[in-house]
């Protein structure tokens, strides 16, 4: 590595000396290319939008758009046209030269750490963006382009050949597949240009833009490439035919020839080890610096460690009470979710389920369970940290959106005994298809939406020199924004799904989008309170706010997907039921195991707890164990059995267990009496492993095929063998319940007994 980096930096010493004498002093373009790939995207934004103006975003109009503008008789169109292509193009090449240069002055060392790694996703995002523009064109190129990458895809594990449909059959695209493109093409510029702040921020006096003779000298070349060699399309794309010869883009195209040249796996393992290669980089010595001699060590021969004060400030003005009314909420609907649990597991264990009217009743319990447990408490365990992080604007809307919020949970727990409703087991919110309960799950949503657009007018700003706790408030703010997201999807399904649909296909259909959504903002809520609970147990998580904070933004970044798979599939097609699992899987499970791995490492050294640390530790442990049986169970799903919702409930009750850990540590902190230790320490494991067997017994039945969703004589319980694995899932849910209930008692404890 050393003897690579060594000639890299020859080479530019060779370059820099040659540009010197080429160019006046201050002006040599070699030392700013950091600087004139930034003119480049601006040239390349800057004559985009006008040519946005001119695009026509429709199957036949796309490729007549291009020509249009080739062929204008004042050469403005291919003037325009020039500029942008031949922008783009010098933006990703000056890129390519700029990240060699600072590998070889070894600027991915600290201090330029961060701009580094930020780096390294703008490179792909520039390529990202470049490639869709060429699609645009829609012209033999544009068809073998997106042919080529949809074959490039399709040798990723869980990609079907349902990539390549739209555009292999004559006829078969639609004008949304042009708005699709269109989205992409705009979205990822502006997503680059918030990177580059972030690339640019940790950098004292950055050069953002190149000297004025450098400037304009790029331009005018620019221009005059454009006019002298235009930039042209092909014939236009006919689906189903393929040119027997064309030219490339080999600026962004080039991996369409690695792939032709060896094959996709191949082309996939070269990117992966390229970006792992650059990511690994600052692990690299620095070339330019003799070996060091052997750090100094703590006594006992242990290296010094830095610990990161991963905190939050409990605040004890004005917010205190909005935190403990969301907080009251979010327990008032537990415990409500936990009596319908009894009531509900007792009606699937096989020597009682003979005592209740089975189907009926198995079916309103889960419906009512399921909102309170998951979506009520979620929301409301979010709204009092997002009211604990914020400020004191806008109180009055603060509590307007808990009042809203409480009512509408008062009309769902008030449904089942208003009045006969069908139950309907939708997907992440199943409804009571009657007035009540619709109107108060309609509140219940108002309130969450007026409480994320009041948390979000009302955020804390994290900070440029990014602290512990500012890391946990900007994964507080991306959850916020995922569920600010999930109600944006769950609006746009309800306006474009028509109402003439059965019932059950309408509510599976409503609530699919942004039903994946909230597990985003879950799971961001479960990962702040993991490295929050570890740190207030004595243990040094070892990931450095900036890590954590990049950790976040990755998985806020899969959120900003869903409105893709709004734009290019109809919400009721296969496609678009595929598109949100595939992205929620594997969107949302990059992050999880760095920072459970990082959680566990740090508490495995630590020392034995303190009494007060005890239930936090409990909480904590048994929350990334059961997590990651859910999700490991995900993988393994086949069918429509009861593993699915043994999956569902492992990864629900991980997040569950983490967020009754985070509340015996606010307990205390918001003027209460702190857990009774004995107790609290004890709950999180019984709850836990109620759950675990309850989960056992559903993995062990759903092996023999027994269904989701039915109880009673619908199970159809025919071996010994299922009726066993029922009756352990039984005793693993009243065992969970057992242990819920404790919960609630604990905090009722320290509630009861104040200060």
């Amino acid at each position: 590595m050393r003897a690579v980096l060594r000639m890299l930096r020859g080479a530019d010493d060779f370059l820099t000396a040659g540009f010197d004498r080429i160019f006046p002093l201050g002006a040599n373009p070699w030392r700013c290319l950091g600087a004139l790939a930034f003119l480049c995207l601006v040239a390349a934004i800057a004559t985009g939008v006008i040519a946005y103006a001119l695009y026509d975003t429709s199957v036949h109009g796309a490729y007549q758009s291009g020509r249009r503008l080739q062929e204008d008789p004042l050469l403005l169109g291919r003037l325009l046209r020039g500029l942008h292509r031949y922008s783009a193009d010098a933006c990703m090449l000056l890129t390519a030269l700029h990240v060699l240069r600072e590998a070889a002055h070894g600027h991915y060392r600290s201090p330029r750490l961060l701009s580094w790694l930020t780096g390294i996703p703008l490179a792909w995002l520039l390529w990202a963006a470049g490639l869709s523009g060429l699609w645009l064109l829609w012209d033999e190129r544009a068809l073998y382009s997106i042919a080529a990458t949809a074959e490039w895809l399709q040798a990723l594990p869980l990609a079907t050949g349902l990539l390549t449909r739209d555009f292999l059959a004559q006829g078969a695209l639609s004008d949304r597949f042009f708005s699709l493109i269109l989205f992409a093409h705009i979205g990822v510029p502006l997503l680059l240009l918030g990177t580059m702040w972030a690339h640019v921020q940790r950098m004292t006096h950055a050069r953002v833009w190149p000297p004025r003779p450098l400037l304009l000298g790029s331009l005018a070349t620019f221009a005059l490439l454009a006019l002298a060699v235009p930039a042209e399309s092909l014939g236009p794309a006919l689906p189903g035919h393929v040119a027997a010869s064309l030219s490339l883009d080999w600026f962004y195209q080039f991996p369409h020839a690695l792939v032709d040249a060896s094959s996709a796996r191949v082309a996939w393992l070269l990117a992966a080890a390229l970006t792992l290669a650059l990511a690994l980089m600052p692990l690299a010595p620095d070339p330019h610096q003799p070996r060091p001699a052997a750090r100094a060590r703590a006594p006992g021969g242990a290296m010094p460690e830095v610990a990161f004060d991963f905190d939050l400030v409990v605040p004890q003005d004005a917010r205190r009470p909005l935190v403990i009314a969301w907080l009251a909420l979010g327990l008032a609907a537990l415990l409500a979710s936990g009596l319908f649990s009894i009531l509900l597991v007792l009606s699937r264990t096989p020597q009682l389920m003979g005592l209740f009217p089975v189907a009926d009743f198995f079916r309103v319990a889960l419906v009512v369970h399921v909102d309170l447990s998951v979506l009520v408490w979620f929301l409301a365990f979010g709204g009092a940290l997002w009211s604990m992080t914020g400020t004191l604007r806008l109180r009055p809307f603060a509590w307007l959106a808990f009042v809203v919020a409480a009512a509408g949970t008062a009309a769902m727990c008030a449904a089942p005994f208003a009045g006969r409703a069908a139950p309907v087991m939708a997907n992440y919110v199943p409804v009571l298809d009657g007035p009540l309960f619709l109107a108060g799950l309609t509140l219940f949503g108002a309130g969450i939406a007026l409480l994320c657009l009041r948390s979000m007018l009302a955020a804390a700003p994290v900070g440029v020199r990014i602290s512990g706790g500012g890391a946990l408030r900007f994964g507080l703010n991306a959850a916020l924004v995922a569920t600010a997201v999930a109600a944006c999807a769950f609006a746009w399904s309800w306006y474009a799904l028509p109402r003439t649909l059965d019932p059950r296909i309408y509510y599976e259909l409503l609530f699919w989008g942004g039903g994946h959504v909230l597990q985003f903002a879950y799971t961001l809520l479960m990962l702040v309170g993991w490295i929050w609970l570890a740190a207030s147990v004595g243990a040094r998580v070892p990931l450095s706010p900036r890590v954590v904070t990049l950790l976040f933004a990755i998985a806020l970044l899969s959120v900003f997907l869903t409105p893709v798979t709004y734009l290019a599939y109809e919400l009721t097609s296969v496609e678009f039921h595929g598109a949100q699992t595939v992205l929620m899987r594997f969107g949302g499970g990059l992050v999880i195991p760095p920072i459970a791995l990082a959680v566990l490492w740090a508490l495995w050294p630590a020392g034995a707890p303190s009494a007060r640390q005890r239930p936090l530790r409990a909480a904590l442990v048994a929350s990334v164990v059961l997590f990651s049986a859910g999700g490991i169970l995900g993988f393994l799903i086949s069918g429509n059995n009861v593993r699915i919702p043994a999956h569902y409930h492992g990864s629900i009750v991980g997040v569950t267990l983490g967020m009754m850990g985070v509340v015996y540590l606010l307990l205390p902190r918001l003027g209460f009496a702190a857990p009774d230790s004995s107790l609290a320490a004890w709950q999180p494991y019984v709850y836990g492993a109620g759950q675990l067997l309850h989960i056992l017994g559903l993995v062990w039945s759903g092996g023999y095929g027994v269904q989701r969703k039915v109880a009673g004589a619908e199970q159809v319980l025919e071996g010994m063998a299922q009726v066993a694995a029922m009756g352990l899932m039984g005793l693993g849910g009243l065992l969970a319940v057992a242990g819920g209930i404790l919960f609630i008692v604990v905090v009722l404890q320290a509630l009861v007994r104040g200060r």
